[in-house]
């Protein structure tokens, strides 16, 4: 399993967790405050290597789907309270 995470200063923990042969990329994607009032950061897990998907495609690092084909996977999340 791949697995990412985020640790706040007081110990709680976001814990997510995927199978890496169906999704092999993690994004990290943060916002300083620019597009919202609070600073945010994501764990986004991904089938493509790039954040546009036309350079994952490019590159052949993308799972791409013909149109109705289906793809299913599963992210486990844990949250951890601080101790």
């Amino acid at each position: 399993m791949a697995w990412a995470g985020l640790l706040t200063a007081d110990g709680t923990m976001l814990r997510l967790s995927w199978d890496p042969a169906l999704v092999p990329y993690l994004a990290l994607w943060v916002d300083a405050g620019l597009h919202s009032r609070e600073r945010v950061i994501a764990l986004e897990p991904s089938t493509g290597s790039r954040e546009a998907l036309s350079g994952s495609r490019a590159d052949g690092r993308c799972q791409w789907l013909e149109p109705g084909s289906p793809a299913t996977w599963t992210v486990h999340v844990e949250v951890s309270p601080a101790s």
